[in-house]
């Protein structure tokens, strides 16, 4: 099997893995017409200053994927990277010896995003004032709509457009997966085995032993009349 062949069906796998388990801090789309380039867009960050922003930006898997890792880029001016610069990462393409095949798109975009919120320093990251990145992110959206370079935010993200907050409406989950459901044939023989192979109702038990000493102590013998001591009672009575 060609290496692009395998790439495009583990990168189709990794989109349904993604649609199926939507991630609560990015949402993520391969471009229509080359699978290989995916748009990501972080979003919902908390008590940072990255709080309220949408990052957009790009992963350019190569054709050897899962082989060999992406480069990745931020598009969105975030007061972290370098707009459209290649970021220096272990799970990019500055570092292929030491890439794992076993990562995924996630698995990339959340170890950007972990060192977005650090101040590690590395090709292509920068390090503006806490002041500068909340003007960022209070600005990002607007950016992204009429100032990104694609032109496309909103039609590259057009499914997420309710989930990311910027339309109104319901999000839609997707569909939980059903046990497959049985005729009536198949239904009436499984209750007439269960019939069948039912065990008896088992009799009721007595108090459990709470202790180890309890279980051995000898158990008293039931109380019952002595008929001796009956038949002394009855001979004084007459």
């Amino acid at each position: 099997m060609k290496a692009g062949t395998v790439g495009t069906k583990r990168l189709m796998k990794e989109h349904k893995d993604i649609l199926d388990n939507p991630n609560p801090n990015f949402v993520a789309e391969p471009d229509p017409d080359n699978i290989f380039n995916w748009h990501y867009c972080i979003y919902n960050l908390k008590n940072c200053p990255y709080e309220g922003g949408y990052y957009h930006g790009m992963l350019k898997f190569p054709k050897e994927y899962p082989l060999k890792p992406p480069s990745v880029l931020m598009i969105t001016p975030s007061g972290r990277f370098e707009c459209n610069a290649r970021i220096c990462l272990t799970i990019s393409d500055w570092h292929p010896e030491q890439w794992n095949p076993v990562w995924k798109v996630e698995s990339i975009i959340m170890g950007l995003l972990s060192f977005m919120l650090s101040e590690e320093h590395s090709v292509a990251s920068i390090h503006e004032s806490e002041a500068v990145r909340k003007k960022f992110a209070k600005e990002s959206l607007d950016w992204n709509l009429k100032k990104n370079a694609t032109g496309q935010f909103e039609k590259i993200f057009e499914n997420h457009l309710v989930r990311l907050g910027i339309k109104e409406g319901k999000i839609e989950e997707p569909p939980k997966k059903l046990a497959p459901t049985k005729s009536k044939e198949e239904e009436k023989k499984g209750k007439e085995e269960e019939k069948k192979g039912a065990e008896p109702e088992l009799p009721k038990l007595g108090k459990r032993a709470s202790s180890k000493k309890e279980a051995e102590a000898p158990k008293e013998a039931p109380m019952v009349a002595n008929p001796k001591k009956r038949e002394v009672k009855e001979e004084e009575k007459k």
